[in-house]
């Protein structure tokens, strides 16, 4: 899977969680701000406010440390290549990695992104290589003051979580059943010479199939706010 060039900032977006109000009291939607820095990011914004990055920037790292995740195990996690689905506590953060299927342009779904979350009460930091259709549909609706995110185990920042994971999963799930569709299809209808295109099919659910259960369990765990403490071994 291809990963495309960096962007020349570090964060793709900013966006503030927490009820703001015009001068007469009424309530406003989220501003969003993009972060113009060089080699750090400070955020301007007071309350919950979430911040999305490009993990594969060169300065990823220190915009990380910016924000105040500053332990080198969590950092190291964050940036790594290869992640499975799970979720931990770190001192009073939460991290978690979640997978969701490549519905990009021209991309193979079984191709899966990835979206790396560290997250407080104050502050939910996600990184991504691609662009995430789940992260673009919750973004629409914090900047359009929608409030029916589901409650969070964070306040804001866990609802952003949680919608975010249902997101990935639902569209997991939905291209699951696309993909097994086609194969049934294609099997009632097996003419000599379209064997290769089934097993096409069945390496596709195979690949998407191995990240179902364990996205399952982290989201279970979202929802109770039941966590652990990284391992070791992880």
């Amino acid at each position: 899977m291809d990963i495309p060039p960096p962007p020349s900032e570090p964060i793709y977006f900013t966006l503030p969680l927490g009820r703001d109000t015009t001068p007469s009291g009424e309530p406003r939607s989220p501003s969003e701000t993009t972060s113009k820095t060089t080699g750090v990011a400070p955020i301007e914004i007071e309350g919950p406010a979430w911040v999305d990055l490009a993990r594969h920037h060169p300065d990823a790292r220190a915009t990380l440390q910016s924000l105040g995740v500053t332990e080198e195990i969590v950092l190291d996690a964050l940036l790594m290549e290869e992640t499975r689905p799970r979720a931990w506590s770190e001192g009073d953060a939460l991290v978690a990695f979640l997978r969701g299927v490549n519905l990009n342009p021209d991309a193979n779904p079984e191709d899966m992104v990835v979206i790396r979350v560290w997250m407080t009460r104050e502050r939910i930091i996600t990184l991504r290589a691609l662009r995430v259709m789940a992260v673009d549909g919750t973004a629409e609706r914090v900047r359009s003051g929608q409030r029916e995110l589901a409650p969070g185990p964070a306040g804001a920042t866990g609802a952003v979580l949680i919608d975010l994971a249902r997101g990935l999963t639902e569209r997991l799930e939905q291209t699951l059943e696309e993909i097994e569709t086609r194969m049934l299809a294609a099997e009632e209808g097996l003419q000599e010479g379209e064997r290769p295109q089934l097993a096409t099919l069945r390496r596709k659910i195979v690949m998407i199939r191995r990240y179902v259960t364990p996205q399952r369990d982290v989201l279970a765990q979202l929802h109770s706010a039941r966590f652990h403490r990284r391992r070791t071994t992880d």
